[in-house]
């Protein structure tokens, strides 16, 4: 690659570094705010085995047993969720009595409802119970149908025990599962192409550099050579494999977080849906990324500081873990658990995105607006890529193969662009005032979050409307989200980008 030799203003004043500072202690803040959500979820969390075992030793009651409940037999794969229908007789049944059956799968109790025993008069009471099961080797669901008499005693009758058949599924798994190896073989084939292509277009740009030889090889694998001011030393640093190691170390302690959650080593189906999921996460996001930094023929940025900064996007869902996971907990308490991600999410994501764009924006290489979309979008696309990670093995391929393939085309193409459009809102604000000039730049950080949360609040409120509000708030969200907030806010974006490379050029 070629090199031009030029002088470059630092931006190392005392308030950037405190900046730098108080983000890397925010940094730290949403690391601890992880490990303790992580640390609550395995050591205080319920698995339900005391229940089982109290529901089992329950005394049985002669004026409280189970008539009949339909489907009788075995469960199919396909049909998840299923309402299991009861036909339950109590006689005498007083005002303050309620029955209610408990859900054990597997020995572990996942589930309680409350039945309907509004008509007192009567001695026979009809109860819909709903179950909801995604692949395990052996699904066994255990229904206590239990009466809560008035002074807190509790009698059951005899348990009814449905099976799920699994046989025709794991055929049929395996069968769809051969599509979705080529599909990820040619999407990861595509990344590597499109990496071999950005090194050879690389190797053919011309980079401004503060001393010979910045940007080679050998100065990457040793940002602390002697003879380099410090904040060149810390420039390097963000874009040496050291520091991409810290990164990789925080997404490979998310993802084995989200393997142990989702129960991926279970069995060898779970497994591999956990490791395809990943694969066919990756390429859209890489792609698009790819796209922008392409786009930006005037002067293409370093692909080590890109690519420090798509795993920072990766990075960051690790640290957005907790305080997303604790605020919903608390929010659900009060019955609000549906507001977490039109109101926490953007103002907890996108300060912690962009706290790798102000490590960045200290670089001189890091100097106008087009920088500023580039590495923007760079970040939002790594957090996609473990996000879509998190909601295909979600939602994996299951009992409900269509439902699994609507959330990857969905995700890949209707929201594929949204966490790159609302981080290179952020890093478009300190990219325009570092062309200006302006000595605290940095800090424009809090202004760039602002057009970034409220894309990000706009998204998952239309979102959030979609799904509670049946299919009236699904064409609300078609019609009013993805035309205006989703791919509207990517053509001011396009607008912004191109404008800025023509006038530069010009």
């Amino acid at each position: 690659m070629a090199e031009k030799l030029i002088e470059k203003k630092s931006l190392f004043s005392l308030a950037n570094t405190a900046l730098v500072g108080l983000f890397l202690l925010f940094v730290l803040f949403g690391l601890a705010a992880t490990f303790l959500h992580i640390s609550i979820a395995s050591l205080f969390s319920d698995d339900g085995s005391s229940l089982s075992k109290t529901l089992a030793d329950l005394p049985q009651d002669n004026d409280f047993a189970l008539i009949s409940y339909d489907p009788a037999g075995p469960i199919a794969a396909d049909t998840s969720p299923v309402e299991i229908n009861f036909t339950l007789r109590a006689k005498n049944l007083l005002e303050n009595e309620q029955i209610a059956v408990y859900v054990l799968e597997n020995g572990k109790a996942v589930d309680k409802t409350i039945c309907d025993t509004d008509n007192k008069s009567e001695n026979e009471f009809n109860c819909s119970v709903p179950l909801v099961f995604q692949y395990s080797q052996k699904n066994s669901f255990l229904l206590y149908p239990v009466r809560i008499a008035d002074d807190k005693k509790e009698f059951s009758a005899k348990p009814v025990s449905i099976d799920v058949a699994w046989g025709s599924y794991i055929s049929n798994f395996w069968s769809f599962s051969f599509i979705l190896v080529l599909l990820a073989l040619f999407g990861l084939a595509l990344v590597a192409i499109l990496l071999l292509f950005m090194l050879f277009m690389s190797s053919r740009s011309t980079f401004t550099v503060e001393y010979p030889g910045e940007f080679s090889i050998k100065n990457i694998l040793s940002p602390f050579a002697p003879g380099r001011t410090n904040p060149q030393k810390f420039e390097w640093l963000l874009s040496s494999p050291f520091f991409w190691a810290a990164e990789l170390i925080g997404i490979a302690i998310l993802l084995l977080y989200m393997a142990l959650s989702s129960s991926a080593f279970s069995s060898s189906e779970a497994f591999f849906s956990f490791i395809i999921s990943g694969a066919l996460a990756l390429p859209i996001p890489f792609f698009i990324m790819a796209i922008f930094w392409l786009a930006d023929y005037k002067e293409r940025e370093p692909l080590p500081m890109l690519m420090t900064m798509f795993l920072w996007g990766g990075f960051a869902c690790l640290l957005a873990l907790g305080i997303n996971s604790l605020s919903g907990a608390f929010l659900d308490i009060f019955g609000l658990g549906l507001l977490t991600a039109p109101l926490i999410a953007p103002l907890v994501e996108e300060p912690f995105k962009g706290a790798g764009l102000v490590f960045l924006s200290l670089h001189h290489e890091f100097d106008d607006v087009v920088d500023g979309i580039v590495y923007g979008f760079a970040v939002g696309m790594g957090f996609t890529f473990i996000e879509n990670w998190f909601y295909l093995v979600n939602n994996p391929v299951s009992a409900d193969i269509g439902s699994w393939l609507v959330m990857f085309i969905l995700r890949s193409t209707f929201f594929a662009a949204n966490h790159g459009v609302f981080t290179a809102f952020t890093g478009a604000v300190i990219g325009y005032l570092k062309q200006k000039n302006v000595s605290w730049a940095p800090w424009g950080v809090f202004l760039g979050i602002i057009p970034a949360a409220f894309f990000h609040f706009a998204h998952n409120f239309m979102s959030a409307v979609g799904m509670c509000c049946g299919p009236l708030g699904t064409v609300i969200y078609l019609f009013t989200a993805i035309p205006f907030f989703d791919y509207g806010a990517l053509f001011v974006l396009v607008a912004i980008m191109l404008y800025s490379v023509y006038t530069a050029k010009k």
